[in-house]
């Protein structure tokens, strides 16, 4: 051990030099270690910032952790390296420290938050604590549909290190073998199950999907009530479908999906799908009500209603048009330029997508408001001016544009899972008819396109006398419509009288053999009170009147008092209406579960393919189908 030597300055009274270095004493302290100890500084004494909580050793020159005055690691210091001194300062611990154990290392020292989790360690695997959080990074890679290797990178490593230094992150198998199946368990078992439990009845939707590395998966979505009048909605299964795509093989694989769930096939009121030959001959095949989607069948008719040859060489010189400005970046440039110059929206030039409904129309939308902009970009190189749509061409689209846009908002309009959407098929139905009516100042191209659009749309539909049942049943028990955009008024209240019987349960009653007493003679009331008292008897007389109803009687009278109550606004809910009103109504709230959970797309399972792209996506390509099918489960 080198000697110590300090040297007191002559300059600076105060300042020591030990070992070439200059220290000063701690100041406003009483713990005896300081003796051996003091704080680097500059010649002058002033504090070294760096060094304020590194004390330097007297004896060796050794600088000695020491954050917010902690003197642990000083009298450690002493006890490992400079046992004789540590001897002498041991009479001193006891009082200063509290230690009746000089010879052993000062406790009940705080320590501070940076050196916790170093003194504590890592959680254990089975601790509590690293349970919950591995529950929480599960959470996080199921419902941002993260993929799972995110646990292995690097930046998220050192996130959750500097959130928590005392977790340490498993492993991707750990989360896939065991995290993963556990919170799909948690969910199936303890929140769909008791839920759809109680519900009566459940509608589905169904999709064909191929993913980026070419696995055919089927998404079976499931809709319902719940108790509380809200509208639920699971995808239980996205499964690989290898076999061919045939109806048999989509039967087959339904069927096995409802079996592996218990789904009882009498409590799947209807199934909505695409218009697919092979998906309609697969639920005929299972006798399954199946109702079309209604988007994908307008998308069709419009589509129909755009193959016309004078309009397809509009939407060609479209494409041209897109293609220029998508794939030159000077040319993007030029056109926010011009735009600036124009005093025009800043907005890119959109191409359609035959997968994506509505864009044909958004991409028209486009080039006329950017069509001066385009010329104008066009204009600096005219060996590009065969691209841009003639003054015919531009007409075309403009008349092309009028057909479309009151159409435009419909494609999308029923697509919501969390909202009541079967009801409002026939509503919408109307207003597209009566959009599409031909009117006196319609040119050829208009009123053929109007025409070739709703011809189509109404050949989707068909004349299935079971779907048009359920789509009025659903529109008629919805307080927003009732039957007022129904075409057979009669006989659908008759169908709904029937369908009411089905549900109808008789009030409890009790009967008994004790003899009726004559009640003692009351005391004759006057002004308000007497009034009350008149107006309470009538109802008990009118109640009493409607218990001596039979069933057939009852359910008119609640369908006529239904119909005659005011409709809901357009903007209200159906269902919060229905909870409200189930007492009043309760044989048409029961036909209202079973009908309100239809839905008037097959968007919610469509949704579910986009987020299956996103979880089995090129940089996903490794996880297994099974895998896939509980991730999409989450969303």
């Amino acid at each position: 051990m080198a000697a110590r030597q300090a040297i007191s300055t002559e300059s600076t009274p105060g300042v020591s030099n030990v070992a070439g270095s200059y220290v000063i004493k701690k100041k406003n302290t009483k713990s005896c270690v300081w003796k051996e100890f003091g704080i680097r500084s500059d010649e002058k004494g002033k504090v070294i910032e760096s060094e304020k909580e590194r004390p330097m050793c007297l004896t060796c020159g050794k600088g000695v952790q020491a954050k917010g005055s902690n003197t642990t690691n000083l009298f450690q210091h002493l006890r490992d390296n400079h046992p004789a001194i540590y001897s002498q300062l041991a009479p001193e611990i006891p009082s200063k420290r509290g230690d009746s154990h000089p010879d052993k290392q000062p406790s009940m020292v705080q320590l501070t938050l940076q050196e916790t989790p170093k003194r504590l360690g890592k959680y254990s695997a089975h601790s509590s604590e690293a349970k919950e959080l591995n529950k929480a990074v599960t959470f996080y890679i199921a419902k941002d549909a993260m993929p799972v290797f995110t646990v292995t990178k690097p930046g998220f490593k050192h996130l959750l290190s500097k959130l928590n230094p005392r977790y340490e992150v498993p492993s991707r198998k750990h989360f896939t073998e065991h995290e993963i199946p556990s919170l799909y368990s948690d969910i199936r078992d303890n929140k769909f199950q008791p839920a759809f439990t109680k519900a009566s009845f459940f509608s589905s939707t169904t999709d064909l999907w191929t993913s980026g590395s070419c696995d055919p998966y089927l998404a079976f979505t499931i809709h319902f009530i719940d108790a509380s009048w809200n509208l639920t909605s699971y995808c239980l299964d996205t499964v690989p479908l290898y076999a061919d795509h045939t109806g048999e093989n989509i039967a087959e694989t339904t069927t096995d999906i409802l079996e592996n769930w218990n789904l009882d096939v009498t409590r799947l009121v209807a199934m909505t799908t695409d218009n697919g030959s092979n998906v309609v001959a697969a639920y005929r095949n299972l006798n399954i009500l199946r109702v079309s989607c209604f988007g994908h069948n307008l998308d069709l008719a419009i589509k129909k209603g755009l193959d016309i040859q004078q309009v397809q060489r509009a939407l060609a010189r479209c494409h041209s048009l897109v293609e220029l400005f998508h794939r030159s970046w000077k040319k993007t440039r030029d056109l926010r330029e011009k735009q600036r110059q124009l005093d025009l929206p800043q907005h890119k030039i959109m191409g359609d997508v035959s997968t994506r409904r509505g864009s044909t129309f958004s991409m028209i939308s486009r080039i006329l408001e950017q069509q001066q902009a385009i010329s104008a970009v066009i204009a600096d190189e005219r060996k590009y001016w065969h691209k841009m749509p003639n003054d015919a061409e531009f007409t075309t689209l403009e008349i092309v544009y009028d057909v479309l846009k009151p159409l435009s908002s419909l494609t999308d309009a029923l697509a919501g899972e969390k909202q009541v959407t079967a009801s409002a098929v026939i509503p919408v139905s109307k207003h597209v008819k009566s959009v599409l009516e031909p009117e006196s100042a319609d040119n050829q191209l208009k009123a053929r396109m109007k025409n070739i659009i709703w011809s189509d749309l109404q050949n989707r539909y068909g004349e299935d006398e079971d779907f048009y049942n359920t789509l009025s049943l659903a529109s008629f028990v919805d307080p927003r419509f009732k039957h007022r955009h129904l075409e057979r008024k009669e006989e659908i209240v008759e169908v709904m009288k029937k369908e009411c019987m089905e549900f109808y349960s008789p009030p409890c009653s009790t009967t008994t053999t004790t003899q009726v007493l004559e009640p003692p003679p009351s005391k004759k009331l006057k002004g308000l009170a007497g009034l009350l008292a008149s107006i309470e008897k009538d109802d008990q007389t009118t109640s009493q009147s409607h218990s001596t109803l039979s069933p057939e009687e009852k359910i008119n009278l609640e369908i006529t008092l239904y119909l005659e109550a005011p409709f809901l606004e357009p903007e209200g809910d159906p269902l919060s209406w229905s909870r409200r009103e189930d007492v009043r109504y309760p044989t048409i709230a029961q036909v209202a579960r079973k009908y309100l959970s239809i839905c008037g797309t097959s968007v919610p399972s469509e949704r579910m393919f986009s987020l299956s792209g996103h979880i089995a996506s090129d940089s996903r390509n490794r996880l297994l189908p099974e895998n896939v099918n509980k991730l999409v489960f989450f969303g």
